[in-house]
């Protein structure tokens, strides 16, 4: 009798536990920032995952919007390009963040996925 109310509770926690996983992800958004270095290579990394291309989008269009407000960005006259924020610190230099979704399994950091 106990060993079959363990059973049945376990396979109901079971059961909530495949309700409550997040759909799989089938659209990443991947994110990088730096300074001006020519020659360097963009350090991608992803930030979330996403099961359309619209939800990513949404979300980018999100982050971009908040970068828009950050008073470092204020200091260009047009801080954002389509999916790139630019801000302009105080000793001069220029930070860029840029945003991309992909869809799985591409990867902007190339085959390796360095």
């Amino acid at each position: 009798m106990i060993a079959r109310l363990c059973c049945s509770v376990l396979l109901s926690l079971l059961g909530l536990l495949t309700v409550a996983t997040p759909t799989a992800a089938e659209w990443v958004l991947w994110e990088t920032s730096g300074m001006e270095k020519p020659g360097e290579p963009d350090r991608w990394s992803p930030t979330d995952g996403f099961p359309t291309s619209g939800d990513c989008r949404s979300q980018m269009d999100r982050l971009v919007a908040l970068g828009k407000q950050d008073p470092a960005a204020k200091r260009f006259k047009d801080n954002v390009v389509s999916n790139v924020v630019f801000f302009k610190l105080e000793d001069g230099r220029v930070l860029t963040k840029m945003y991309l979704c992909y869809p799985l399994p591409l990867d902007p950091r190339g085959p390796t996925g360095r």
